[in-house]
């Protein structure tokens, strides 16, 4: 081989070599995006408010001091005088997505409204999560297979997921802002109402995911002939004529 060409092939294998490690990175930073989700979808952070003056349950028959959720659970911190001893305790319940008739109609702070953006938002942190396997998936792929069309799917896909947990966050935030405006009982005057680690870790998914999906649509131009990173790249980006013979 001439040093011309030896050159060549030198440099054509830094770019392959560059090229693999940016679409490692990228593949790892997608995995741990949907890591982050799944740990954000499943606690309970999303949500705090703080009632200074505490407001009183009827059916524990003590002060709510504060009361905080996420997409499945609602939890809640009393304190109970009724006995000799002040007791504070702290207690958990899964989210109701479909209540009963009744329910509705008795409960004054509740309506059909709040219970549709429950399951929306709980429906969409699914399909982020679910949707964020396919994109991952065929950014691995695209580390083995030189094509361009891979990488420009696997960055649709993993720009399709931020828009999912985008939506996801929105409608949390409507739910908020609806009850507050409904429920007076658990968003009393004066309350302090803050957004949770929960929401700041959907928040980096979601930059996570656009940022790898910028970097697979930078990486996928279309090189061919000289301009391909190998033979085999150059030969998979040629166009491919499909018909009758």
């Amino acid at each position: 081989m001439s040093p011309r060409g030896r050159l060549q092939s030198e440099e054509a294998a830094r770019r392959i070599r560059r090229v693999t490690r940016l679409l490692l990175a990228a593949f790892a930073a997608g995995v741990l995006s949907s890591v982050v989700f799944l740990v954000a979808m499943s606690t309970a952070g999303w949500l705090s408010v703080e009632l200074p003056d505490g407001t009183y349950h009827n059916s524990t028959h003590s002060y709510v001091l504060r009361h905080y959720g996420g997409l499945w659970r609602r939890c809640w911190v009393e304190w109970d005088n009724s006995s000799s001893s002040v007791m504070h305790r702290e207690y958990c319940r899964v989210r109701t997505f479909f209540p009963s008739k009744e329910a509705v109609e008795t409960d004054a702070e509740i309506d059909y409204k709040i219970f549709d953006l429950c399951r929306s938002e709980a429906a969409f942190s699914v399909i982020s999560l679910l949707l964020s396997a396919i994109p991952n998936f065929f950014t691995w792929y695209s580390i083995h297979e030189p094509r361009y069309m891979f990488k420009r799917l696997a960055g649709s896909l993993h720009l399709i997921t931020a828009g999912c947990i985008v939506v996801c966050i929105e409608v949390f935030k409507s739910t908020v802002d609806h009850e507050k405006r409904k429920a007076s009982v658990g968003f009393p005057v004066g309350s302090v109402v803050r957004f949770g680690y929960s929401m700041y870790l959907a928040w980096t998914s979601f930059t996570l995911f656009v940022l790898v999906g910028i970097t697979l649509f930078v990486l996928s131009a279309k090189r061919k002939g000289d301009r391909a990173r190998s033979d085999r790249e150059a030969v998979e980006n040629e166009p491919v004529i499909i018909g009758r013979i």
